[in-house]
């Protein structure tokens, strides 16, 4: 803990199915986040996703529709639509955007509904390794922050 702050790390478990129609993918999954380090709080929680995308040109935007009955902690259910795209540059590098809105149903006055925006720069390598550095504009308390993830699809 620092300043009042606890750290930890969050591990993200998916499970689901993935179609295309028309040249339009459909994915829907089931997402399972589970925390370490955190003392105070029943974090862990699970969620329901569905995200929708067609390649538009150079773009392959994808609508995301996300919800869950018993959210982070003490959030309480949530639901969440948002778009993201990114736009491939050469060796295995993208840059990407994002916009969402995300709505809270549990009863905690310090955690309202709120918008957000994001870009940033993804690097795949050829194992299928991802790399994302970006920033975040928004949240509870319109803060920008920095955005890091590390992972693998399997």
């Amino acid at each position: 803990m620092h300043d009042g702050v606890q750290y930890g790390q969050e591990f993200q478990f998916k499970a689901g199915l993935a179609r295309e129609t028309a040249g339009v993918s459909w994915d829907l999954f089931v997402n399972q986040h589970v925390y370490t380090g955190f003392e105070d709080t029943d974090a862990n929680y699970w969620e329901v996703q569905m995200d929708v995308s067609r390649p538009i040109g150079p773009l392959t935007p994808v609508v995301s529709f996300v919800g869950s009955p018993d959210g982070y902690g003490a959030w309480g259910g949530y639901g969440f639509v948002g778009v993201e795209s990114g736009y491939e540059l050469p060796r295995g590098f993208a840059l990407t955007a994002a916009a969402g809105r995300m709505m809270f149903t549990g009863d905690d006055p310090d955690q309202g509904d709120y918008t957000f925006v994001a870009g940033g720069v993804d690097w795949t390598h050829r194992t299928g390794v991802q790399l994302s550095f970006g920033v975040e504009v928004g949240g509870t308390r319109d803060q920008v922050h920095p955005t890091f993830r590390l992972g693998r699809a399997f």
